[in-house]
């Protein structure tokens, strides 16, 4: 199989008018551009992982809240983080319950009622 990607790569060198130097210039860049695809997903990963994190920090928080064990002010502080903090990641928590309620509350239509 590697005989057969040299030559396509040979190829396509040729099709392009690449020299040695040129060559070598095209594969690390072609190397680059494919590690950047890499890197951008792992980005995108982590992101969402991040998201995903917050809210159910947000959900432990408003649980706590609902118990009314402790003011918000000391929660967060028994907690590490700041009360901004700790009212941003609880209304994001809300903010993505109300979106599940929302598309639980839709009705579903399957493929024959849909007119497929």
């Amino acid at each position: 199989m590697s005989h057969q990607v040299d030559r396509q790569r040979a190829r396509r060198d040729r099709q392009e008018g690449l020299t040695g130097p040129e060559r070598v210039k095209r594969e690390r860049q072609r190397q680059a551009e494919l590690l950047v695809v890499q890197v951008l997903t792992a980005l995108s990963q982590r992101d969402a992982l991040v998201d995903q994190l917050e809210r159910r920090v947000g959900r432990y928080l408003v649980e706590i809240k609902a118990l009314g064990w402790l003011s918000s002010r000391d929660t967060a502080e028994l907690c590490g983080i700041s009360l901004k903090e700790a009212v941003r990641l609880r209304q994001l928590a809300q903010a993505a319950s109300y979106a599940d309620d929302l598309s639980a509350s839709r009705p579903k239509l399957n493929s024959q009622e849909a007119g497929e």
